[in-house]
């Protein structure tokens, strides 16, 4: 316990040293509405290694300044695969996003993410109790988000749920990747390509991957990387 508070000390000491103040005021925000937004581990979770990981919250600034550059056109819709408390959802919400959905494998955390939503009075909002792996209504959504959620052998199940979705709806599709362990998945899996890399030295990176359809159906176009700092 004691190492844990040392470690959160040293990292809001790094967001003060780099003038990000507004860390601080999302965080007394959060608090001062009561969301519960706490890290949970898979054990407290009651769930296998194999198939989910530790719940930590990712919503509040860093996702604001990456969703802020890329400009999300209104009536786009966001999916959260393994949404946790809905953290994220929270803050995709600022943004013009005409449904925000989550999938989440723990019942409870759903729950807790439903009571977080509501409090904040958030409409057009959508949480489904399942494991990602076996999600399959995802036709009609612009942007999937996700937050390091679930190890490699859950993700490549996701990315042919992706594959099937992207051939009985041919679409756009942009992949908002926090902390990507496994970005090597979806690499291989043909489907995107990654066009930005996001790197802060006060956060996880995020990559942002792409599908663009082609007028054959073929795969999509060459490999582009333009890194970007939200420090």
């Amino acid at each position: 316990m004691a190492h844990a508070q040392i470690g959160r000390v040293r990292k809001l000491s790094k967001f003060l040293l780099h003038g990000r103040l507004d860390h601080f005021a999302y965080a007394l925000w959060a608090r001062g509405r009561r969301l519960d937004f706490s890290r949970v581990s898979v054990a407290d979770l009651g769930l296998r290694e194999d198939r989910a990981k530790h719940h930590s919250a990712s919503g509040g600034v860093f996702l604001i300044d990456v969703l802020r550059e890329l400009r999300i056109p209104p009536g786009s819709r966001v999916i959260d695969l393994g949404c946790g408390k809905g953290s994220a959802m929270c803050t995709l919400a600022r943004f013009p996003f005409e449904e925000i959905a989550g999938v989440e494998i723990s019942p409870a955390m759903a729950s807790i993410a439903e009571k977080n939503l509501r409090k904040l009075n958030i409409r057009g909002w959508n949480i489904y109790i399942a494991d990602a792996s076996d999600f399959t209504d995802l036709d009609r959504f612009t942007h999937v988000y996700m937050f390091n959620p679930f190890p490699e052998v859950v993700m490549a199940d996701v990315m042919r749920n992706l594959g099937a979705s992207l051939k009985r709806t041919p679409r756009a599709l942009t992949v908002i990747y926090f902390f990507p362990t496994c970005h090597d998945i979806l690499i291989k899996s043909g489907l995107f390509t990654i066009t930005r890399q996001i790197d802060s030295n006060l956060t996880h990176a995020f990559h942002i991957y792409q599908h663009q359809p082609s007028v054959a159906g073929g795969q999509p176009g060459p490999r582009m990387i333009e890194p970007s700092a939200i420090a």
